[in-house]
């Protein structure tokens, strides 16, 4: 509220990596055969993770902000994601249909967060290395 975001990120950041590393590797230790992994999330939720891992690091590399079309392609990302989830649990007929969406929507979003990076770097916009020092 006081336009501290760098702690508000931190904060959602920890929580994260906490849940993941300390909650699921406790979970793990403690139950008797381990945690299965189902074979969709090394299928599809896995890559589907990176992918948009690396296009946040070019969002957020650039301008330290992310601009309204980036957030709304990242926004038509989560609901194509959620689509395919549901139709993949439902096993319904239209899993190839969404699948290939799916893969366009990722294509066409990579490309544009791609270019916008690429110039943000030609023009010398970088992010400050130290925003605590401002």
């Amino acid at each position: 509220m006081r336009g501290e975001r760098d702690i508000a990120v931190g904060n959602v950041v920890g929580s994260n990596l906490f849940n993941l590393l300390v909650v699921l590797g406790l979970s793990a230790v403690v139950s008797p055969r381990g945690l299965p992994v189902p074979d969709q999330v090394l299928d599809f939720q896995l890559p589907a993770l990176v992918v948009v891992s690396l296009l946040c690091f070019g969002v957020f590399y650039t301008q330290l902000s992310v601009r309204r079309w980036e957030g709304a392609a990242f926004l038509v990302l989560y609901c194509a994601y959620m689509t395919y989830t549901v139709a993949e649990a439902t096993d319904s007929g239209s899993l190839g249909v969404v699948q290939t969406v799916s893969a366009v929507l990722v294509t066409v979003v990579a490309l544009a967060v791609g270019v916008t990076t690429w110039r943000a770097l030609r023009n010398g916009n970088r992010p400050a290395v130290d925003s605590m020092s401002e």
